[in-house]
């Protein structure tokens, strides 16, 4: 689902609900960006993808968010091949590391996770983005 602001959005009906939420956060950042950076720094958008799907969505958003804002966009966070292509420069670390499913599963990796949580809190701290995005994670 690619999500543009305005009235042109390719949707399909079920999920016209998030695509609503996704045009306010769009122009949201816009206004914060205008607002709370130099005009010559890029806007920082830190994205979360904890699955295959997740990341797919995600470079999705972030092809859509380059052409609305051109080059004054600048990606971080967690992601994976579709995210990378899209201008992702490196995964804080494998996003395979947040998939995991079922409750056998879940539970020995709850460590592992609890420690990427508190990463990638740390990342977001230091990075100091406009917005974060989790996407298609768990939780």
């Amino acid at each position: 689902v690619l999500v543009r602001p305005g009235p042109q959005r390719l949707c399909r009906p079920v999920c016209m609900r998030r695509c609503a939420a996704a045009n306010l956060r769009l122009r949201s950042l816009q206004c914060r960006r205008l607002s709370s950076r130099s005009s010559t720094s890029p806007a920082v958008v830190f994205l979360v993808a904890g699955e295959a799907s997740g990341d797919v969505i995600g470079g999705r958003l972030m092809r859509a968010l380059r052409n609305e804002y051109g080059g004054a966009i600048h990606f971080e966070g967690v992601g994976g091949d579709s995210m990378r292509a899209e201008g992702l420069a490196s995964s804080l670390f494998p996003m395979s590391e947040l998939s995991v499913a079922g409750f056998a599963e879940v539970l020995p990796s709850l460590p592992r996770i609890a420690a990427r949580l508190v990463q990638t809190q740390r990342a977001v701290r230091r990075a100091q983005p406009h917005v974060v995005v989790g996407i298609d994670s768990k939780g």
